[in-house]
């Protein structure tokens, strides 16, 4: 999972206090597009780590829902609960629709 440049710039942001932008910098390491596993059980892994005189200074996990509806949902799961099905008319669609292409184009 890649993270947005506001999320890095974010995470960034954790480890720079602001006064800290004209000086010397206040973090050893940040760790972005990273899978960490760390000792916290309720959250075992993180993605993004900030760092600082060997400490953990910031955390960063994000989860992704992605729902789907309307057509988009039915396509989804017909592909994924009957394939066969859904290959052979995806097929067909892709010939039927080249067919109609050719012969628009010979009448133009």
């Amino acid at each position: 999972m890649k993270f947005t440049r506001r999320e890095t710039v974010g995470a960034a942001l954790l480890a720079y206090p602001a006064h800290a932008f004209g000086g010397p910098a206040m973090t050893d390491l940040i760790l972005v597009n990273a899978k960490v596993t760390t000792l916290d059980r309720a959250n075992p892994t993180a993605q993004a780590v900030t760092i600082r005189d060997g400490r953990v200074l910031a955390v960063a996990t994000r989860d992704i829902d992605i729902r789907k509806s309307g057509f988009e949902r039915f396509v989804a799961r017909w592909s994924q609960r009957a394939s066969l099905s859904y290959g052979l008319a995806a097929v067909a669609l892709s010939v039927l629709l080249g067919w109609a292409a050719g012969w628009i184009a010979r009448r133009v």
